[in-house]
């Protein structure tokens, strides 16, 4: 979801700098756009881990994610079009300003997704017959948030 917030912001900045300041302010918040739309590109990897924590089979890790790398091709080889006809009628500020709706539709969307609550693994106690430098753990097991 933070990813989302931040985009929306970095889409602003890169759309509207020119009209939030001017001379050499304009180019320090493109490149400090430039910098977290970077950062923000290797969000991605986390994604990993937090579809990890959602899928109750490890089989449906591989699925879901193969399902998302699909649909971000199918949106990044057509909202170009519709963003290059946005920019050619309305201009580019348009473009970012799209693009800033569609972060804050990700992040209404995000907030529907519920995690399971996952308790961590409590330690046991050892036993003197075990042995020393023995540690057992015990799942608790997941509840519904």
């Amino acid at each position: 979801m933070m990813e989302g917030f931040f985009l929306f912001f970095v889409c602003l900045g890169y759309g509207f700098a020119h009209r939030i300041s001017t001379g050499g302010t304009v180019i320090l918040i493109v490149y400090a756009c430039f910098v977290l739309d970077n950062l923000l590109f290797s969000v991605g990897m986390a994604r990993v881990t937090y579809v990890n924590k959602l899928a109750e089979k490890a089989e449906d890790v591989t699925a879901t994610l193969s399902l998302g790398v699909t649909l971000d091709h199918v949106i990044s080889m057509s909202i170009p079009i519709l963003g290059g006809a946005t920019w050619v009628v309305w201009g580019f500020e348009y473009v970012f300003a799209g693009a800033a709706g569609l972060a804050v539709l990700s992040v209404f969307v995000a907030s529907f997704v519920r995690v399971p609550r996952v308790r961590l693994r409590t330690p046991i106690v050892v036993t003197e017959e075990e042995g020393p430098g023995t540690c057992r753990t015990e799942e608790i097991g997941r509840t519904s948030a």
